[in-house]
């Protein structure tokens, strides 16, 4: 499938989720447990070291967040970063994402089922820059909370695109239906292209007009969902 071909004949926007679409890996998480790093060792963010992240699997705050992981509460999960994220200036954030795709770009387990990773060697980074280039209009929508989606931007380079993301004053996440949700409440009710890469992104890659759902891992839920789906499927 020619996926820059998709993008030319999109008339109309075009969606992105970011964490695991854009790039492998989710820089919410990522971001939530270098800065938790760096509090519990007294540490300048900067200066977190591998050592000091394996050191959080002793913290309940590790443990909470792994446990709505296992019971498969991602949204909450989401919710539980976005209110630490929050505490945070935009500089700081800013330069968490940074330390993140250098530090994470191998994977770091942390226990048994929460693996940082933060990695722009795969994804599809480079199918947004195409799209910008030909003055598409680009939405990235996502879980992860507007001031990480912006620093995420800033990091890549990225610039006019549009951004709806997870605010602490807005009860509607950008996860599952919410994603089809916030589309309609900013006025969006058509949708030419849509990329994703998980069932959080089932409801709005549907919403699409065509929607591709990215798989690199060969997963056989995934796959069997986009077969389900009528949904395009990619392992780039």
């Amino acid at each position: 499938m020619n996926l820059r071909q998709l993008c030319l004949e999109a008339d109309g926007p075009i969606l992105f989720d970011m964490d695991g679409t854009l790039f492998d890996g989710d820089l919410s998480e990522s971001c939530h447990f270098l800065l938790l790093a760096a509090a519990q060792s007294k540490k300048d963010v900067g200066d977190v070291t591998i050592a000091d992240l394996q050191l959080l699997s002793d913290t309940d705050e590790l443990a909470h967040y792994t446990r709505l992981i296992r019971e498969d509460l991602h949204s909450e999960a989401y919710l539980y970063s976005l209110e630490y994220l929050e505490g945070f200036f935009d500089s700081h954030i800013e330069r968490t994402v940074r330390l993140s795709f250098e530090i994470a770009q191998e994977p770091i387990a942390l226990n048994d089922t929460i693996t940082l990773h933060a990695d722009h060697r795969g994804g599809l980074i480079h199918l947004l820059r195409f799209c910008l280039e030909k003055q598409k209009r680009v939405i990235i929508i996502s879980a992860s909370p507007t001031h990480v989606v912006e620093a995420y931007c800033l990091y890549a380079g990225i610039k006019n695109v549009e951004i709806i993301a997870a605010e602490g004053s807005n009860p509607t996440l950008p996860n599952y239906e919410g994603k089809v949700t916030l589309l309609q409440n900013h006025g969006i009710t058509k949708v030419a292209l849509a990329f994703g890469n998980s069932r959080g992104d089932l409801a709005m890659l549907k919403f699409a007009e065509r929607g591709v759902l990215r798989n690199p891992l060969a997963d056989p839920h995934l796959s069997a969902l986009a077969r389900e789906h009528l949904l395009i499927e990619v392992v780039q």
